[in-house]
């Protein structure tokens, strides 16, 4: 079961590689960068900037 498991995410990850050119490091950098800019905002700021 463990082996199927694994194959199948590591089937997934190739084919978001192969669609988006899907790169971890970067996602992770993005994520990163995102969650600092973020921490100092609002729920309600965001709502009153977004149209």
């Amino acid at each position: 079961m463990w082996f199927r498991l694994i194959l199948t995410a590591f089937a997934l990850a190739v084919v978001l590689y192969l669609q988006f050119g899907f790169d971890i490091k970067d996602w992770i950098k993005n994520s990163a960068t995102q969650t600092s800019e973020n921490s100092g905002s609002t729920p309600e700021a965001d709502a009153a900037s977004s149209p």
